[in-house]
């Protein structure tokens, strides 16, 4: 991510900051459902959120699991979810970090 967005411009440095808060969220998750998701393939994602992060292994009907990251204090933060999100993922996980 450093390589992708190591240009000084303020826009890169904010896009850098949110794309690394999203990643935090996603490695979070990773870790913890370890071996039951698949990995999250940053090759694809170059843009940005693809709305679905993460798909179980074991081969279960779930279509998606999406992780929302938001930093901030917790009455403050918003949270959106557009109708492609919903349609594309079983599960959402909102994680915030303070």
């Amino acid at each position: 991510m450093y390589v992708k967005y190591k240009s000084s411009s303020k826009k890169n440095i904010e896009t850098f900051e949110k794309n690394f808060i999203g990643k935090l969220g996603e490695e979070a998750v990773k870790s913890r459902l370890n071996q039951f998701v698949t990995e999250v393939d940053y090759t694809i994602k170059k843009g940005g959120d693809n709305k679905v992060d993460f798909k179980l292994t074991s081969g279960l009907s779930i279509s998606g699991i999406q992780v929302k990251t938001r930093n901030g204090i917790y009455d403050t933060v918003k949270w959106s979810i557009s109708k492609e999100e919903i349609e594309e993922n079983n599960f959402l996980v909102c994680m915030l970090i303070e």
